[in-house]
């Protein structure tokens, strides 16, 4: 896919026609006719249904969302460029697992803007598997999170140890099953968690889908939590969110069972061989000083 090409199909969706479409793009009709065509070729599959307005296909629909997302990164990276020119600010950009958000954020970044208070911040909370994606990718310079087994492309810096226990509610409708026979009773019911789809991200995690009766999926901590506390399925939660978020005080551990207890060490990484950014080696010279 190109670049054009995307910009092409969002014109035509969002200006309601091929010819409004090229009167904004300062292109003939027949090239942004040319241009979607081109770019259903590519994909082996129709993105418009060419009525008035044009609809989008469910194929459709999934591009376009993508391309407003290429299209907005593009926006920024050029007027972060603009602005670094200009010598206005620094960019930080940084992923960060919900954990580490909620527990250490604030504090780390309220001593960084203390020593750097022009600096433009993105920080955006992502699975932990999913944070490594968006740093090889060079959508964000750093990622802060449980470091996976297999990272021989980034440079690391490890904190402290994370462990998360497997847990269930007590009041859950087939909890008597669970010290007779623990297996049977999660072949019977949910896991709850963050990110399992893509095998190549969860090494430590690749055999526990056959464990269950299913997998859900969802990036919200609370809602897995607020799922578990229903009596829908179990989930993993970190000890220390066990140990202090009121809705788990009627939470079960599931310890006896190989996988009831995973424990990982969190920190900073980001991509060897590359030079950090007088923002980047800032924010973690402050968090080895917090952590030292």
């Amino acid at each position: 896919m190109e670049f054009n090409e995307l910009r092409v199909l969002k014109s035509v969706f969002e200006e309601g026609g091929f010819a409004k479409a090229s009167n904004k793009l300062f292109m003939t009709q027949s090239a942004v006719s040319q241009s979607v065509a081109n770019l259903e070729n590519k994909l082996g599959t129709k993105l418009l249904v060419r009525s008035v307005p044009p609809k989008l296909t469910i194929a459709g629909e999934k591009v376009l969302n993508y391309s407003r997302s290429i299209l907005y990164e593009k926006e920024l990276l050029v007027e972060e460029l603009e602005e670094l020119k200009k010598g206005r600010f620094s960019v930080l950009s940084i992923a960060v697992n919900n954990f580490v958000n909620i527990n250490f954020m604030p504090e780390l970044l309220a001593s960084f803007f203390k020593e750097m208070p022009l600096t433009k911040l993105k920080v955006e909370i992502q699975p932990s598997r999913e944070i490594i994606y968006s740093v090889e990718s060079e959508k964000f310079e750093i990622g802060f999170g449980p470091f996976q087994k297999r990272m021989s492309a980034f440079e690391k810096v490890p904190f402290f140890k994370e462990s998360s226990v497997l847990v269930v509610h007590k009041n859950h409708s087939e909890i008597s099953k669970l010290t007779k026979n623990p297996k049977k009773f999660l072949n019977e019911i949910p896991l709850i968690t963050s990110y399992l789809d893509q095998p190549e991200l969860r090494p430590s995690k690749e055999k526990l889908r056959d464990s269950f009766k299913i997998v859900w999926e969802t990036n919200s901590a609370k809602l897995r939590l607020n799922l578990v506390a229903k009596g829908l399925g179990a989930t993993f939660v970190e000890e220390k969110i066990l140990q202090e978020d009121p809705i788990c005080r009627d939470f079960l551990k599931i310890s006896n069972l190989p996988f009831g207890k995973i424990e990982k060490e969190v920190g900073i990484y980001f991509k060897k061989n590359s030079t950090l950014s007088e923002a980047g080696q800032k924010f973690v010279k402050i968090c080895k000083e917090f952590w030292k």
